[in-house]
């Protein structure tokens, strides 16, 4: 299930404020990648993530004058929460950077 919604809000000084939530209801064993990005179900898979949550958002907030944000919206930045299934068995490898194991290979 793929459900989507847009906020736009006009602002006193001729700016919008825009609001986006997209949500997608699929388990990640499922090979479907037209609205999810392979790469991050990899990631997802691998961490054992049961739930997430990402935001990206631009600017400020002048509360003075435009009031309260819209519903939904979020801090300055990239925000990150998710939820994990129950730790791994272990027989399943822990993950690791794979950044610092290319280094490492690279330097031997």
């Amino acid at each position: 299930v793929f459900q989507e919604e847009a906020l736009l809000r006009p602002l006193a000084d001729g700016k919008v404020a825009f609001v986006a939530h997209f949500r997608q209801d699929a388990p990640l064993a499922a090979d479907h990648f037209e609205t999810f990005p392979k790469a991050m179900a990899q990631i997802a898979r691998a961490a054992r993530i049961a739930d997430m949550e990402l935001s990206f958002t631009q600017g400020r907030w002048n509360y003075r004058r435009w009031g309260r944000p819209p519903v939904g919206a979020k801090p300055v930045g990239a925000e990150l929460w998710a939820s994990f299934h129950a730790a791994p068995s272990s027989r399943q490898p822990p993950l690791s950077d794979s950044s610092a194991s290319r280094s490492e290979a690279a330097a031997a």
